[in-house]
């Protein structure tokens, strides 16, 4: 993420610390000084505890959190990775169990203040435990406007990785940004 920081020219970040996980892939890079970071590890027992040969053996899932100092005021920045699914398990209550928490964090953090939430979800419009989640916080996706999908990959059936806004703020017009040569998925 140093590279990418640099080749951004963004000389700001919030990473995961490695004490509480390996490889977790949370990082916020900005522009702007990061005032405040806070990183919260899911409490729901992983799927590797249960399945120890399927899956993500190693990498806590959890979110962190940003305090940046905008030219126009403070942004509380949300990176979250949720459970996936794998072909012989299925994980929408535990990934409920998490959108729970990341709900119940940014309630916590941000209470009236603005945020934005980045983050590899892992599940999308028409998943009940992702359209919960837009409920709880009163979100919307930039990238399907009206229900409209306009920052999906072709190659994949759903869309899984977000920016979500709070409802009353308006959003710029969202693109896809970046193929799979820098993460896993697209986003």
């Amino acid at each position: 993420s140093a590279a990418l920081a640099r080749a951004a020219g963004l000389p700001h970040a919030a990473r995961f610390s490695r004490r509480l996980s390996i490889r977790s892939g949370l990082t916020i890079l900005s522009r702007w000084p990061v005032l405040l970071k806070e990183e919260r590890v899911f409490s729901a027992v992983r799927p590797s505890l249960r399945h120890p040969f399927q899956g993500e053996t190693v990498p806590s899932k959890g979110f962190l959190f940003a305090r940046v100092a905008t030219p126009w005021g403070e942004l509380d920045v949300y990176d979250a990775h949720n459970v996936a699914n794998y072909p012989a398990a299925h994980y929408h209550m535990l990934r409920m169990t998490e959108l729970f928490e990341l709900a119940e964090g940014v309630l916590e953090l941000s209470k009236d203040r603005p945020f934005v939430i980045f983050g590899d979800l892992n599940s999308g419009h028409g998943d009940k435990e992702y359209d919960l989640f837009l409920d709880l916080l009163g979100l919307h996706d930039p990238c399907a406007p009206a229900g409209r999908e306009v920052c999906g990959d072709p190659r994949r059936r759903l869309r899984i990785d977000h920016v979500l806004l709070p409802a009353a703020v308006s959003a710029p017009k969202a693109r896809r940004t970046f193929d799979e040569s820098l993460s896993d998925h697209s986003g």
